[in-house]
C-alpha cells in the first residue's frame, strides 16, 4: 500500500468517509466508507495511480461499472457512485457486502454439502442471467 492510499483513511471520498482497507489488488485498493450522516457502509474502489493514467484500464474500469449499474438484480452489486479523485485516480462506491468469498468458504470446508449447493448455485445462475440479458458478459468468474 503507498503513502498515498494510506492518506485516504479518514478523509472523504464523494459523500462518504474511507474507515479502512479492505483490501488491495493489482490494480487498485478497496475501502470501506460510511456515509457520515445517513450510516451507509459502502466499498469504494480506488485504482491505483499508475492505472489511472492509462487509458485502456480506466476504459475498462469504466465499462465495469457501466455494466454493473446496468443490471438490476439482488446478487449482483449496486453501484452508487464513480469519478476521480483531485490526485486523478479514478475510484467507483459500490454496495458493501460484509461476509466472505465463496472460495473461501469452499476452502474452509473443503467444499459444499449438497443443501448449500442447492440454495447457491440457482442465485448464481440467476444473477448470471440477469446480466445476459442486459448484454453483460462476465469475463472473470470464480468461486
Amino acid at each position: 500500500m503507498t503513502n498515498i492510499e494510506d492518506a485516504l483513511i479518514g478523509k472523504h471520498i464523494g459523500s462518504f468517509k474511507v474507515l479502512a482497507t479492505l483490501g488491495e489488488g493489482a490494480y487498485g485498493t478497496v475501502y470501506q466508507g460510511v456515509h457520515p450522516t445517513i450510516g451507509r457502509m459502502v466499498a469504494i474502489k480506488v485504482l491505483n495511480a499508475a492505472w489511472s493514467s492509462d487509458s485502456s484500464i480506466v476504459n475498462r474500469f469504466i465499462d465495469e461499472a457501466r455494466s454493473a449499474n446496468s443490471i438490476n438484480h439482488p446478487n449482483i452489486i449496486q453501484i452508487y457512485d464513480f469519478g476521480q479523485l483531485d490526485d486523478g485516480r479514478f475510484f467507483c462506491i459500490m454496495e458493501y457486502i460484509q461476509g466472505k468469498e465463496l472460495n473461501e468458504i469452499i476452502e474452509e470446508r473443503s467444499g459444499l454439502e449438497l443443501k448449500y449447493v442447492e440454495i447457491i448455485l440457482p442465485q448464481i445462475v440467476s444473477a448470471l442471467s440477469a446480466a445476459h440479458e442486459a448484454k453483460v458478459i462476465h469475463r472473470d468468474l470464480k468461486p
